[in-house]
């Protein structure tokens, strides 16, 4: 929750598009506005929900007998990023042991592939809970770098490709 204390300095948050954030005025006394009035739940309310879709300032008035006190809010709205690690250990220790995409912003797995540096294919799969153990037809790969090339479906719908270089140590 943001508050906007004593209506009287600035303050910055950041948030990934669909995600909401509480905004309060205090002290609520008086008449509140905040402008503009887009994504928020009340703008009248010294308590607001606001859900942005893009980067925005809100300014919030507070007006009580006869006098005025403002303040601002910067909302920065960003798009969700396909989360990649640089390096997996698949040495059976159970932790890192296996290359996939990790991400909670994303809906669907539409590919994962992974290629040695020859751009022979290794390891493909569509599924999201699914990742590369470090192996291609019964043997354990060498430490090196590999090339990912991957396609998803965020939640908020929107298809995006990553390529990229990891890491396989042991």
């Amino acid at each position: 929750m943001i508050l906007v204390e004593h209506i009287l300095c600035s303050t910055y948050t950041s948030l990934l598009i669909g995600e909401s954030i509480e905004l309060e005025a205090i002290p609520s006394l008086g008449n509140i506005e905040w402008a503009p009035g887009i994504f928020l739940n009340c703008d009248t309310c010294s308590s607001v929900t606001s859900t942005p879709e893009y980067t925005l300032y809100y300014i919030v008035s507070r007006e009580d007998n006869g006098c005025i006190a403002y303040d601002t809010v910067y909302i920065e709205v960003n798009e969700p990023q396909v989360f990649v690690p640089t390096a997996f250990t698949p040495n059976g220790d159970k932790d890192n042991d296996i290359f996939q995409v990790i991400d909670k912003y994303i809906n669907e797995l539409i590919v994962l592939r992974v290629f040695n540096r020859w751009g022979e294919m290794l390891y493909q799969t569509n599924d999201i809970n699914a990742g590369w153990d470090g192996s291609f037809k019964g043997e354990d790969q060498e430490i090196d770098t590999y090339i990912y090339d991957i396609e998803v479906i965020m939640y908020t719908g929107k298809t995006v490709k990553v390529h990229g270089f990891f890491l396989l140590l042991r």
